[in-house]
């Protein structure tokens, strides 16, 4: 009786687990590609490089291209509080005592210490354009970055600013670098990049919407 009422059990069990198993399988494998967000590059004022531990050579010469085929004059890295003009000089009015911004040294000083690194980039993106009344970007950074840094900007530019609607801004990937670029989808760093990403997204949603509960 016992082994007919297990077997009883085991059977919707099973029709209830495949279609589960068959979704989580489809969103493991879609994952990676709703975080490949590309735009096609456009005329603009400036191109803006996302600062990275990892990558860093392959998104500034992604922006060297777009900056040599005509795309913008002036490169910014908002993680260093860096601004070239086309004519090779650092322009001098967003290096301040305020915002002085090396490779080494740190932003966290000037936002709150829970903001995500690309939220702060973002900012400081927003900051350095509005000095230099920049309205048109190319957002640069590496592939996996890009639909975070979409989010992340639309909310800085756009929807947190009343006069978001004069911002134009494209996000263009730069390549992978070659370790990423040939690791399979079931490699641990494969699926460390694309995990970590969605926890990033979930910790800058989370703490935007415990700041408008308190706001």
């Amino acid at each position: 009786m016992l082994k007919k009422m297990t077997k009883l059990h085991i059977k919707p069990l099973l029709f209830l687990a495949i279609p589960i198993l068959a979704l989580l399988l489809i969103v493991a494998l879609c994952a990676p590609l709703y975080l490949n967000y590309a735009d096609p590059p456009f005329k603009a004022d400036a191109v803006v490089v996302f600062a990275g531990e990892t990558n860093m050579g392959a998104r500034r010469q992604e922006a060297n291209r777009l900056l040599a085929a005509g795309y913008a004059n002036c490169l910014i890295i908002p993680g260093f509080g860096y601004i070239m003009g086309s004519a090779d000089r650092l322009l001098p009015a967003v290096i301040d005592g305020k915002f002085a911004h090396r490779k080494g040294s740190d932003l966290r000083g000037k936002y709150p210490d829970f903001y995500e690194n690309t939220h702060i980039e973002a900012l400081e993106a927003k900051r350095i354009m509005d000095c230099f009344h920049l309205k048109k970007a190319n957002f640069v950074s590496s592939p996996y970055h890009m639909r975070r840094i979409k989010m992340i900007t639309e909310h800085v530019f756009h929807k947190n600013n009343p006069g978001g609607d004069a911002y134009q801004i494209h996000f263009v990937p730069a390549p992978l670098e070659p370790s990423m670029a040939k690791a399979a989808p079931w490699s641990k760093k494969y699926i460390k990049h694309v995990a970590l990403e969605y926890v990033k997204m979930a910790w800058f949603f989370s703490y935007q919407l415990f700041s408008q509960a308190n706001g």
